[in-house]
């Protein structure tokens, strides 16, 4: 559950750098996942992954600036309108190669992501003038992306004495390859977890 914290969008801030979007979410995900038997030797362990969620964007009202046209986002018309952000839905899944007693893994993932459209509705106006707002804050979205990463973890040497702290670091390249109204930039992240 995600509740309406921060600060919402102010229509009459020019420059207005919200902390929140102003409602309520509740939403989840299941996880699982298979380790497949260790092997003998210094053969890689293999780890299949998988992972489905949704996320529901409960509607509300706020106020905001009613468009004219297609172009128009500094409209001197202002309501407070209902607000429906729209849903999301996401499922990937991965396969990780590793030995732990190396310390080292290498993945790769997939995941697909969807966003429902932003929907405003009001009374003042004409539906048109709705639809364009809809429009300027989010159509559809969906995407499908891969995953390559990489991981090095002390945890096992740890437990064995042989390091003298436990931390994993994880190095991870993803690259949408398929979608609609999102952007196409690669991402690239890296994390470092730190036990205590």
């Amino acid at each position: 559950v995600t509740a309406p914290t921060g600060t919402a969008p102010n229509v009459d801030k020019a420059v207005d750098i919200p902390t929140g979007d102003g409602q309520w979410d509740a939403g989840a995900t299941i996880v699982g996942s298979y380790l497949f038997p260790k092997t003998p030797g210094i053969l890689p362990q293999v780890e299949l992954a998988a992972f489905g969620g949704y996320n529901v964007q409960f509607a509300d009202s706020i106020e905001r600036r009613i468009p004219e046209s297609a172009d128009d986002r500094l409209s001197e018309d202002k309501e407070v309108v209902d607000r429906d952000l729209g849903d999301q839905l996401s499922a990937g899944g991965s396969v990780t190669f590793g030995n732990t007693r190396r310390g080292f893994s290498f993945g790769l993932g997939y995941t697909y992501q969807f966003m429902s459209e932003v929907a405003y509705s009001g009374s003042k106006y004409s539906v048109a003038r709705y639809r364009y707002l809809s429009n300027f804050d989010q159509p559809e979205q969906e995407v499908h992306s891969a995953t390559l990463m990489a991981t090095f973890a002390t945890i096992e040497w740890f437990k064995e004495g042989k390091f003298f702290y436990p931390f994993q670091a994880q190095l991870a390249w993803s690259r949408p390859f398929a979608g609609r109204n999102v952007g196409t930039a690669d991402v690239v992240s890296a994390e470092l977890v730190l036990f205590f």
